[in-house]
């Protein structure tokens, strides 16, 4: 594909500017302009952005702008895995979960991933639903039939973060998560959930519960968290506020009620 670059291009590239190209890269991608968005995404990789490595990955898994290769998306996960990016490293725990791209399913490893993911984001709720996918599956981790052993308070909390940043994703224009921002719903009004919502339940029926009955794992084939958008959602407004008001200098505050 022939791109020309415009003026504003030619800066960033001289001033080495990943992150400009990153985000072109996103806003074509929001357009379904797919080949525009890897060619940004390209440029971005070549000028040290990982959020760019981690998006091409993406672009080759599901053939996004290019040709399906398992192999090559794999391989700029794990180059963006080594420089932290969350994006990258959570999927490359979904690959291992569903063993895709042509790996053998490893439910260790895809935890280890999972788990490296949410200690880079800390346990922020504010950050963390920043990657409602990575919630996602933190929860299906510990949900009954999960990988881990069952905590359902754990599980019910990384849902809801899940379903508001799926919800923060949507409104930013992200419609591909619809699909996933139901299944949360799904699960968050489970059975399982119900001692948490204060609804009683036969316990019994535990045994016999299994997550692929609302979540179908095989075909989730979640994008990028938000393929280099960048945005502030309501709480890091409201923070910025409050830091706007304390430094203020209270010296240049007229409290005598007098107009100057």
């Amino acid at each position: 594909m022939a791109m020309e670059l415009t003026g504003a291009d030619y800066v960033a590239v001289s001033r080495a500017d990943g992150d400009y190209f990153n985000e072109k890269g996103a806003n074509c991608y929001l357009q379904e302009d797919y080949q525009r968005a890897i060619e940004y995404y390209r440029l971005g990789a070549i000028l040290g952005n990982v959020d760019s490595l981690s998006n091409l990955g993406y672009c080759y898994m599901y053939g996004h702008g290019t040709n399906r290769q398992g192999s090559l998306a794999l391989a700029y996960f794990e180059l963006a895995s080594r420089d932290g990016s969350i994006d990258a490293i959570y999927k490359l725990g979904d690959i291992y979960r569903r063993g895709a791209c042509g790996v053998t399913v490893d439910p260790e490893r895809a935890s280890y991933y999972f788990h490296w993911a949410e200690g880079i984001i800390g346990d922020s709720p504010r950050q963390l639903r920043r990657y409602p996918s990575l919630c996602k599956a933190l929860a299906i981790e510990k949900m009954p039939g999960g990988y881990l052993p069952t905590d359902l308070e754990d599980a019910f909390e990384y849902l809801k973060l899940a379903k508001e940043g799926y919800e923060q994703e949507i409104q930013y224009g992200a419609h591909y998560y619809e699909k996933s921002l139901q299944e949360v719903e799904t699960l968050l009004t489970s059975f399982v959930f119900n001692e948490l919502r204060g609804v009683d339940s036969d316990e019994s029926e535990l045994y016999n519960y299994d997550i692929r009955d609302l979540v179908d794992l095989d075909d989730d084939i979640l994008p990028g968290t938000n393929y280099g958008l960048s945005y502030k959602d309501d709480d890091e407004e409201d923070a910025d506020a409050e830091d706007d008001l304390e430094d203020l200098d209270t010296d240049d505050i007229d409290d005598s009620g007098e107009d100057e």
